[in-house]
């Protein structure tokens, strides 16, 4: 049987970017944060959104909620050096409310939001795959096995925005030095959000 080097740089990705999660600690989801100097990674994703809660669902178990879609783009034109084509996101119901610190405040989500990009194929690298809302990094993206897209998970309703821009890069930069994707984040009428 022959293994295919695209499959082998498939599967170094998706290893790569569960042992970020596993250094990370599992609990490190998306939101907005400002840029923090001398903060490492892990507390720069959590500065906004931090899941306090510690029977956190796996991966697979976030997978199998329930799910809707809020918004999802029609672009189809490949756009900057990933290639980036569109966004959507899908509002997951939690089974049960976890507890969370957002901006500094305890409180219980019941709801989270996958963002994916699309685009690609999305190159195995050293530095983690981040997905921007606003300016601002929100997340450690995971690579679909096909690395045509990257998703995050984020408890955060304040980056699901009509308007909002959405952006990818490998590794944390300045707010220049990442690709946006041409359109913004357009939510459906029944999740619309000014």
């Amino acid at each position: 049987m022959m293994i295919s080097a695209r499959w082998i740089n498939g599967i170094g990705a998706l290893v790569a970017t569960i042992l970020l999660m596993v250094l990370l600690g599992n609990a490190t989801f998306g939101g907005p944060l400002q840029t923090a100097p001398g903060l490492s990674l892990k507390e720069r994703f959590q500065q906004r959104v931090k899941v306090t809660d510690e029977n956190m669902p796996s991966k697979a178990e976030m997978d199998s909620l329930p799910s809707v879609s809020v918004a999802e783009g029609k672009n189809r034109r490949p756009v900057g050096e990933f290639r980036l084509r569109t966004y959507r996101i899908v509002e997951l119901r939690l089974t049960r409310p976890l507890r969370a610190e957002i901006a500094g405040r305890e409180t219980q989500v019941d709801r989270a939001w996958r963002i994916t990009i699309t685009g690609g194929p999305f190159e195995v690298r050293n530095m983690p795959a981040i997905i921007w809302v606003n300016d601002a990094p929100i997340g450690i993206g995971l690579e679909a096995p096909d690395l045509r897209s990257i998703s995050i998970i984020t408890f955060d309703s304040e980056v699901i925005r009509n308007g909002a821009s959405v952006g990818f890069s490998y590794g944390v930069t300045d707010t220049t030095g990442y690709t946006v994707l041409p359109e913004r984040i357009t939510l459906a009428a029944s999740g619309n959000r000014k």
